[in-house]
């Protein structure tokens, strides 16, 4: 008689992450995503900038005329008649003493500050510019990659891998159940079975005058 046994074989645990893991993988993958981002970056610029054009038309334009006003107004001198509203503000302030030693010091003082400041005024323009977000917002390769994100996504996955392990060690224990409940079942039986055939034998099933009727003694006569 052949042998019906089956193997029963434990699930394997999943491997915890670990954050050196998750920083081999992102500098394994990292020189091939800034290849791709320098071959194609170029054109994630161009579609954006096309597209900021087309939506915001005026803005678009207004762009570069501040970039190049500020550039101007970096090292351009102040206007005569900015100079010329300086000097009437002082004079109405100091009145004759305007003409004293003090008052041409503070005249002084007053257009060298007026010259930086105006300076300064487009110097925190072009900075400006040069810093302001894009109406529109493009897609980089490396923007969401990260050693944070891929030891995340290591984490998720665990977690995945954890659910399916508890799911089959849960299905293991029941097939050991079940492997074990079977010979005992077996044996159970086989012993109800000896147990019955001993009943019966015990009983006149098997013994001499098996299978005659009994009389009663009113039966004979009388």
């Amino acid at each position: 008689m052949g042998s019906d046994e089956t193997t029963l074989q434990a699930p394997t645990p999943p491997t915890p992450p670990s954050a050196t893991g998750g920083l081999e993988e992102y500098l394994q993958n990292l020189p091939q995503l800034l290849s791709a981002e320098k071959e194609y970056g170029p054109q994630f610029a161009e579609v954006q900038k096309s597209i900021q054009d087309q939506l915001y038309p005026g803005v678009s334009a207004l762009t570069p005329q501040l970039a190049e006003r500020a550039s101007t107004g970096i090292t351009e001198a102040v206007p005569a008649w900015m100079r010329d509203q300086f000097r009437s503000d002082v004079n109405a302030q100091l009145g004759a003493n305007v003409s004293s030693r003090i008052g041409a010091d503070f005249v002084s003082r007053g257009l060298m500050q007026q010259q930086m400041d105006y300076n300064r005024y487009y110097e925190n323009l072009a900075m400006s510019l040069s810093g302001r977000q894009p109406l529109t917002q493009g897609a980089p390769l490396t923007s969401g990659y990260t050693p944070q994100s891929i030891m995340g996504l290591n984490a998720s996955n665990f977690g995945t891998g954890a659910n399916i392990y508890g799911t089959q060690a849960g299905l293991y224990g029941q097939q050991q159940q079940r492997a074990w409940a079977t010979p005992f079942m077996y044996m159970q039986g086989a012993g109800n079975v000896l147990q019955g055939l001993g009943s019966f034998s015990g009983g006149g099933g098997y013994g001499p005058g098996a299978g005659s009727v009994a009389t009663s003694p009113s039966a004979g006569g009388g």
